[in-house]
């Protein structure tokens, strides 16, 4: 190992100057506006860029990875990423490739940390840090995504009993979606207000939620829109279909609160023995001990 440690420094000098050397180019000879599309420049026109320094060389050396990581990763798998960036409402308005980008950046960063800490006798961590930096990107992404999720399931029967009432006083319901949405908060108004914004550029409301259903895996949300498109098909009235559908997403969202709750009773009890059964051992022997002044050290050799 101490001969192995002088190279491990080495490389660990030489990954370090590799990340300077391509974060001065990306910063001052390849703006990350430059290589972005139209319509995320005039976004980011719009918002507050201002961030720090740090921030902004891991993102610009993301986009620069991102083609790169893009291509190593696969259509299929990209495709999969897709979905989860829109299960999770594109956080940080990120794309697939951003998101390849995003995984190869910490995958580096990691990778040189892992070496220097290799220099130090801690071999494991060179293969571990990079590892992590990998995957742990995508283990977030999904904890957004069924986050995300969770809520659109929680706050849809409130948003379609508010929705019925609002079609049951004259309003047409794009009109009532739009209203409705304006006064709930979260994601589910958010999506929502997109499906809206389709309609208003001119696709059908048939296609518009369709896509909102393609967009999101609540399976409460796939309900609805089902029930809702087959209720147009058949021709039932709109107010006692959306009532109805409120009621069955109720019914649906309680009973899969019971199965979560049926699934985690078991684990409840797996722990509650796993730590009782240990600490009421230790206190029978401790007792065991003390009443009848075993002597321990002369037990154990001592």
């Amino acid at each position: 190992m101490d001969l192995l440690t002088p190279w491990l420094f080495a490389l660990a000098l030489a990954g370090c100057v590799v990340m300077l050397g391509i974060g001065v180019t990306v910063l001052v000879h390849q703006p990350i506006a430059d290589r972005l599309p139209e319509s995320a420049r005039r976004w980011r026109r719009g918002s507050d860029t201002r961030r720090p320094p740090l921030t902004t060389l891991l993102d610009q050396l993301g986009t620069l990875l991102g083609p790169s990581a893009a291509s190593a990763l696969g259509p299929a798998r990209l495709e999969r990423i897709d979905g989860l960036l829109d299960s999770a409402g594109r956080p940080g308005g990120l794309t697939a490739e951003g998101f390849a980008g995003r995984k190869a950046t910490f995958a580096l960063v990691l990778t040189v940390a892992g070496l220097v800490f290799a220099a130090t006798d801690r071999v494991w961590l060179a293969v571990v840090l990079p590892l992590a930096g990998w995957y742990l990107p995508d283990i977030d992404l999904k904890g957004k995504a069924k986050d995300r999720q969770d809520e659109i399931t929680r706050s849809l029967p409130d948003f379609l009993d508010v929705l019925s009432v609002t079609v049951s006083a004259g309003l047409d319901f794009r009109a009532a979606l739009g209203r409705v949405s304006d006064s709930f908060q979260g994601p589910l108004s958010d999506e929502v207000r997109i499906a809206l914004q389709q309609m208003a550029l001119g696709e059908s409301r048939r296609k518009a939620l369709t896509e909102l259903r393609r967009r999101n895996r609540s399976d409460s949300l796939s309900e609805f829109i089902t029930a809702l498109q087959q209720a147009e098909d058949l021709g039932a009235p709109l107010t006692g279909a959306l009532r109805d559908i409120a009621a069955d997403v109720r019914r649906s969202y309680a009973q899969e609160a019971r199965r979560a709750a049926a699934k985690v009773e078991p684990r409840l009890s797996v722990i509650t023995t796993l730590t009782l059964i240990p600490a009421s051992m230790i206190v029978i022997g401790v007792g065991f001990w003390v009443t009848n002044e075993i002597d321990l050290g002369g037990m154990l050799g001592g």
